[in-house]
């Protein structure tokens, strides 16, 4: 975070500005921008009160306030936006040898702190070794998209010979993927594309948990599974006494497979332990399956009364499919081992955001069990695969991200990839 921005005379209107670019930016979640907002100004406090940290609930309200805000300008957009045109575009280049990066930390001068090119270029290599350029922007660069002054991309031919045929072959990608991209001045290696920086928030990235309530109730969280570094909302302890609105909001819905929570109402002294059964949450003993998307006000009144829903939620599990990933690159989308739910809109972006080196991957279950496994190869080839344990077999073939995400969408539909029907796969025989 750039602390000059929050030492002027009103340090909440910087922070208020501040929080907006980090919200519309739209990689970070809730827990995560407050943690390094509050850390970086932990770190930066002194004795000028206007850049003292102004305390967690401050902090909380103003963020809180963005995502609110952020929320309801998403709904005035097209159902396709340039940030999703950009994902496509960028795995299009990776495919031709010119490795795509978003957001990079700060600016020029961080990137040269870092070692500049031979830094950059061992970034690239990371990605594909055959690589012959590079495109990037910074995070610097989406304030400026997001206050509609366009979006400039850096790109870097690896040979300046070669710049007017790269920067030609950038161009001609991003155009084709409907983005209005242009190269204003020869002189210098950056591209400009006219768009706002409108990047959608769903699922666990759009939860916040709005404004605080007074008497609100609270409850104790035990977290049954080994913490790690895949919980960013829970931090370092496994107990936690928290607000129930807080808990459903933020993190119970898109608890990880293999993991189960015990709750405890401080009222009542109940206690109950839950776990997710796909699209709803299971009470662990009794068996009964809550809806996921009220869990806020059930669970408040069970932290009251302790009484639950007389009945099952009726399940509705079509839209969304579970996700596991890895991304070995140094600037990927990290790793998931334990596979989460995600609204289609999320895989899909999930889908092309994703480091297109060797090793990456995805795997994505619907609500049959039935599972697509993506691959990523030498030469940027994607493995498609549908294993069947059950037959110790498996369907497979190689395909590309348009392939991909058509398979995606049929799992989250209709419950199978239909990936087996698909022209040129290969039955595995598991030995």
């Amino acid at each position: 975070m750039n602390v000059e921005r929050v030492s002027g005379d009103d340090p909440h209107a910087a922070l208020r500005e501040e929080m907006a670019v980090r919200v519309a930016t739209g990689r970070q979640g809730f827990g995560e921008i407050l943690t390094e907002v509050s850390d970086t100004l932990a770190e930066n406090g002194g004795p000028d009160p206007r850049v003292e940290h102004p305390g967690t609930p401050v902090l909380r309200e103003i963020l809180d306030r963005a995502f609110a805000r952020h929320l309801r300008r998403q709904r005035k957009w097209p159902v396709r936006t340039e940030v999703d045109r950009l994902e496509r575009a960028g795995q299009a280049l990776a495919a031709i040898g010119i490795p795509y990066f978003e957001a990079l930390d700060c600016c020029d001068g961080c990137l040269a702190d870092s070692g500049g090119e031979v830094h950059l270029w061992r970034l690239v290599v990371a990605q594909d070794p055959r690589a012959r350029a590079v495109v990037y922007f910074f995070d610097t660069d989406i304030e400026l998209a997001f206050a509609g002054e366009g979006l400039w991309l850096t790109f870097d031919p690896g040979q300046g010979r070669l710049t007017h045929a790269v920067a030609k072959e950038i161009l001609e990608v991003l155009q084709a993927h409907g983005l209005d991209a242009m190269w204003t001045d020869e002189s210098v290696n950056r591209i400009r594309i006219d768009m706002e920086w409108r990047c959608r928030r769903l699922g666990q990235s759009a939860a916040h948990p709005g404004p605080d309530v007074d008497r609100e109730p609270t409850i104790d969280v035990v977290l049954t599974s080994p913490v790690d570094n895949r919980l960013t909302w829970w931090g370092e302890d496994r107990n936690r006494r928290v607000p129930v609105r807080e808990f459903t909001r933020l993190f119970l819905p898109w608890l990880p497979s293999d993991m189960s929570v015990t709750v405890t109402s401080p009222i009542t002294g109940g206690s109950i332990t839950l776990d997710r059964d796909f699209d709803r949450m299971r009470v662990v003993g009794s068996e009964r399956r809550l809806d996921r998307r009220h869990l806020d006000e059930i669970l408040g009144r069970w932290a009251v009364d302790g009484s639950l829903p007389a009945r099952d939620a009726r399940p509705d599990p079509t839209g969304f499919v579970e996700v596991a990933h890895d991304d070995p690159h140094p600037l990927g989308t990290a790793s998931r081992v334990s596979a989460v739910p995600l609204e289609l809109a999320e895989a899909r972006s999930l889908l092309y955001r994703t480091t297109p080196s060797l090793g990456a991957f995805l795997v994505f279950r619907s609500f049959t069990g039935a599972t697509l496994q993506l691959l990523w190869q030498d030469e940027h080839t994607l493995w498609l695969e549908n294993p069947e344990p059950d037959r110790r077999m498996s369907y497979g073939c190689f395909g590309d991200l348009a392939d991909a995400e058509d398979l995606v969408c049929r799992l989250a539909l209709d419950g199978d990839s239909g990936l087996p029907e698909k022209e040129g796969v290969r039955t595995i025989a598991w030995e």
